[in-house]
């Protein structure tokens, strides 16, 4: 018979077939035995195996290349003959074969654990019956080295030396082995045994009806055995190990040999099965808290590229945080003036060195804010703040980043000074809306994100402080949601590219000036409720006052003089007090 273990993202199942062909493809079609692959990159007709006399299988390879356990590959129509256990990979799909003689099959002397780690009375009964009931002590032992197991680094030579040790002394049989099947070949990497017995050897046929059956299977001879029939016989127990996947990856084997067995001793009893299948359970669910831990190293690794180290702490606990939602968010866009120029002037090399320095002071100043990046768009990156738990005050700290994103500007310019030939400039957009959350990427790459209306938005609000002069604007969300006394500049009511309301702006002042900018604000502010209320003649006489006291260095004052100009060149149109501020 022979025992097909089939494996990919979609399946995963064991096949026993009892004689004949059998086809593996991904379609179901045809008469004879077939198996029908849930495999997108698997050929339609993929693999025909038959079982030939003697035990080996005859694998015709009918589709895409199949690869073996070795490396090597089985070309399109080759046909090849391989002896049991075999590993064959072919799409995304691992295909283990076994085989088992058939007159090996139901083997009178093997018994089971129907209920796994269960003592029934049948049990203890046999024990009694033999005069070895376990002794509390003997008990205790049992468990503190169920225990000792557990705590050895899983996976190590010293957790699996530990496991076939205590085959051996605590439950008493004559060899212990912890076998495992890496390649499609059983190897034994741990052994144990009784002082001057150091083989090794193991039956492939109670190996294979462990796997068959993924269950622990041992021999106990029935009473009426004579001792003579029992001579040169080696009792057996072998209970299965499984990794994460509850696959059959390794077997915890004991051996009695009955030559010098005490008397009385018919095999294996079900209490010391029972035990051995204890430990092969400590061996999986270590194995399994291996794979858990590197699963959150990945993860550790993959959260700390876009989160704060606090933030990716609590993901590593509760990975159920970034399950898509749609949450109130504040965003943030920042973005290099004139980069381009500058990447042409100081070549590749200087490029990507300034770009990596500028970029990594900007990320350092959104995760010193509990914020998260988003992402980098070339010159320039997104981040958010209240996603994926919730933050107190997550406009007030966007507005911190951005604050110290602009305060690392003249650190850039003096470092860098003499290779720019220019000076670095950077605007930022913030909004605060609700937003779509979660992780659009894959298990294997995350990419956690927002989607919707507040991050178009927040793009555009980048994108119009280069029209209106300024080095960061922030919208009248944001504004209603501070909590604490952030100075800002109401710069106008906008219809921004592409959206169709009207967003108020503010102008969130940066540099050393603050008290000029403090004293500018409320004339600039009643200068630009004269144009709103269409007095644009006293509206352009306010700003030429501000031009003249303060300077032209103000962006939002020269760009309200140029739409008073406009107005005053088109005054039989209609007047609209929200400006259409257009950006690319």
């Amino acid at each position: 018979m022979l025992i097909f273990t089939l494996a990919n993202e979609r399946q995963r199942k064991q096949i026993h077939h009892q004689t004949g062909p059998i086809v593996f493809g991904r379609l179901q079609q045809g008469s004879g035995a077939r198996i029908v692959v849930d495999d997108p990159y698997t050929s339609r007709d993929q693999l025909r195996i038959e079982e030939l006399p003697g035990g080996d299988v005859q694998v015709q390879n009918l589709g895409s290349p199949v690869t073996l356990a070795d490396g090597a590959k089985l070309s399109s129509q080759e046909s090849r003959r391989f002896t049991p256990p075999v590993r064959l990979i072919f799409g995304r799909t691992t295909l283990d074969i076994s085989a088992i003689p058939d007159e090996d099959l139901g083997s009178s002397s093997m018994r089971t654990i129907a209920r796994p780690a269960t003592a029934d009375s049948r049990t203890l009964k046999g024990f009694v019956q033999r005069g070895r009931v376990p002794s509390a002590e003997t008990l205790t032992q049992w468990f503190e080295t169920l225990l000792t197991v557990q705590r050895a680094a899983a996976g190590s030579s010293e957790f699996y030396a530990e496991t076939a040790r205590a085959v051996v002394e605590l439950v008493g049989l004559d060899r212990g082995l912890v076998l495992l099947r890496p390649q499609g070949e059983w190897q034994v990497v741990a052994a144990h045994s009784r002082p001057g017995d150091d083989n090794q050897r193991f039956s492939q046929r109670v190996l294979l009806q462990v796997m068959a059956e993924r269950r622990t299977f041992f021999q106990s001879f029935d009473a009426d055995t004579g001792a003579q029939s029992l001579q040169g016989i080696e009792a057996v127990v072998a209970s299965p190990i499984y990794d994460e996947q509850d696959r059959v990856v390794g077997i915890v084997y004991g051996s009695r040999d009955m030559r010098t067995a005490a008397a009385g001793q018919r095999g294996i009893e079900p209490l010391e099965a029972q035990f051995v299948q204890l430990l092969a359970g400590a061996v999986s669910a270590g194995l399994a808290r291996v794979a858990r831990e590197a699963d959150a190293a990945r993860a550790r690794v993959q959260f700390e590229q876009f989160f704060s180290p606090e933030l990716a702490r609590a993901l590593e606990r509760d990975p159920g945080i970034l399950a898509a939602q749609e949450r109130e968010l504040t965003l943030l866009f920042a973005d290099l003036r004139g980069f381009s120029r500058i990447a042409e002037r100081i070549g590749a090399a200087e490029t990507f060195a300034l770009l990596s320095d500028i970029l990594d002071r900007l990320t350092n100043q959104v995760m010193d804010q509990g914020g998260v990046v988003i992402d980098y768009y070339g010159d320039g990156l997104a981040a958010m703040w209240n996603a994926p738990t919730d933050m107190p005050q997550h406009a007030d700290r966007a507005l911190a980043a951005a604050l110290g994103m602009l305060a690392e500007l003249p650190a850039i310019n003096t470092q860098w000074a003499e290779k720019l030939g220019g000076l670095v400039r950077l605007g930022v957009g913030v909004h605060s809306g609700r937003a779509q959350i979660g992780n659009s990427g894959s298990k294997r790459r995350l990419k956690y994100g927002p989607r919707g209306h507040a991050v178009n938005l927040t793009s555009r609000v980048e994108a119009a402080t280069k029209v209106l002069g300024v080095s960061c604007l922030v919208t009248g969300a944001v504004q209603r949601a501070l909590t604490g006394k952030t100075p800002l500049r109401r710069v106008c009511r906008a219809r921004l590219t592409g959206m169709r309301e009207a967003v108020e702006l503010f102008e969130l002042p940066a540099g050393s000036d603050l008290a000029r900018w403090e004293a500018l604000r409320p004339r600039y502010e009643a200068a630009l409720a004269l144009f709103e209320q269409d007095r644009a003649q006293e509206c352009l006489a306010a700003c030429r006052a501000l031009i003249e006291e303060f300077g032209a260095g103000d962006g939002p004052t020269s760009w309200l003089m140029k739409q008073c100009e406009g107005r005053l060149a088109a005054l039989d149109a209609t007047f609209d007090p929200v400006f259409a501020v257009e950006t690319k």
